[in-house]
């Protein structure tokens, strides 16, 4: 309690003098986490390895894909077997790439799957987030949806999504800027048994408290990136962050594949990071067709570069109705053979571990 009384002396004394006081509502709230992370280390005990594996056991026992929280793109969740509870999975790309897009359509269909998923937007406020989430369902633009230009059979549509999205498992937030705040409200609904899956849009938007307090930036993201494996693990949740990727991929030379050094502020996201995908769109830097001469237009790739529990992998997409809807892509065992091939390219000498 010490530390509690230390801060309301600190806080009488800043009201009377008029100064700001949000320094010491951070501090209040990064005191009041380790406080609950100190009590459940306290309450947790080691449990047996042969308790352990039954317990294991008899949750897969009941159905094959129990643990899997599947993305609905058929080739990537083959090879990975979608994600799992505990794991904090980043998704990297530059802007302008269809991060929020995508997330938007993986939060749908993990809802589907009577998944609990919170959306947490820094970047979008809620109005703007419904957009992407009825222009996902409908395929209709954003334009058309804003402008009211949708025909009569086109609003029975938009009407019928509006219904599902009512009934949805999908709650969305458009307020948490710093990281503890984040955290209390994943502490409350998962209380209320409301959270299998926690999206972050996007890392590099959240505050943490490091920075102000002497250290850098990076030292920063990296409390950020703790507390969202910490909120993976205490919480048994699927954590997955959009992280935006530093300039260097544009000045790199060659198709500008993303690596893991690309990563903003890398070191951190990179360490406690289970899995990375980067998403990658050849249109994006004027590469229209590969060297074999196919269309690379509305070709969107998924390099998983990091798996902690598995092999890395790529997976093509194709691109549908202006970035309102993502599909595995008709012809991904052609472009297999040509991601194989550049495999070493994008991998180098980095471990995924």
């Amino acid at each position: 309690m010490n530390r509690y009384t230390q801060l309301l002396e600190r806080a009488l004394l800043k009201q009377q003098k008029n100064e700001n006081l949000t320094y010491l509502l951070d501090d209040l709230m990064q005191i009041s986490a380790q406080i609950n992370e100190e009590q459940r280390a306290a309450s947790s005990k080691p449990v047996s390895l042969a308790a352990a594996s039954i317990d294991f056991m008899n949750r897969i026992s009941v159905k094959a894909s129990s643990l899997s929280i599947l993305t609905g793109f058929n080739d990537f969740d083959k090879k990975t077997n979608g994600f799992a509870k505990g794991e904090l999975v980043i998704f990297g790309g530059r802007p302008g790439m269809g991060k929020t897009a995508l997330l938007v359509q993986m939060a749908l269909t993990m809802a589907r799957a009577e998944n609990n998923v919170a959306y947490f937007t820094l970047d979008l406020n809620n109005d703007l987030l419904v957009l992407r989430f009825l222009s996902a369902l409908t395929g209709f633009s954003a334009y058309q949806i804003r402008s009211g230009t949708l025909s009569d059979e086109e609003k029975l549509v938009l009407e019928q999504c509006l219904n599902d999205l009512s009934k949805s498992s999908i709650c969305i937030d458009d307020n948490p800027t710093h990281i503890l705040q984040l955290k209390e409200k994943c502490r409350q609904l998962h209380s209320e048994g409301k959270l299998d899956v926690l999206i972050v849009d996007y890392i590099q938007l959240l505050n943490g408290t490091s920075y102000r307090n002497g250290g850098n930036r990076e030292m920063e993201v990296s409390t950020i990136c703790r507390e969202l494996k910490n909120i993976a693990r205490e919480f048994d949740v699927c954590v997955i962050a959009a992280s935006q990727l530093s300039r260097a991929v544009e000045s790199r030379g060659g198709d500008k594949r993303p690596m893991l050094s690309d990563l903003r502020e890398s070191g951190s996201i990179e360490q406690d990071a289970d899995k990375v995908v980067f998403i990658y769109r050849p249109e994006y830097y004027k590469i229209s067709e590969d060297e074999n001469g196919n269309s690379l237009l509305n070709a969107m790739e998924l390099i998983l570069a990091k798996n902690r529990n598995g092999l890395v992998c790529n997976s093509a997409l194709e691109i549908k109705n202006n970035f309102s809807l993502f599909t595995d892509h008709p012809g991904f065992k052609e472009l297999e053979d040509l991601i194989a091939a550049r495999k070493d390219e994008w991998s180098g000498d980095e471990s995924p571990f």
